[in-house]
């Protein structure tokens, strides 16, 4: 392959791969947050 089709694979690559780990832990900050609302952590400290 040349040069600018290996800048365009790194570059559409980095979109694709970021995009996907910024919804992961866009779910799991939600998910995380959810779950401190339904179970908030007891008096006593157990």
């Amino acid at each position: 392959m040349e040069t600018g089709a290996w800048i365009t694979f790194v570059v559409i690559a980095g979109f694709v791969w970021g995009g996907f780990a910024f919804l992961v832990a866009l779910a799991f900050r939600k998910e995380a947050g959810k779950r401190d609302d339904e179970h908030p952590a007891p008096e006593g400290g157990r």
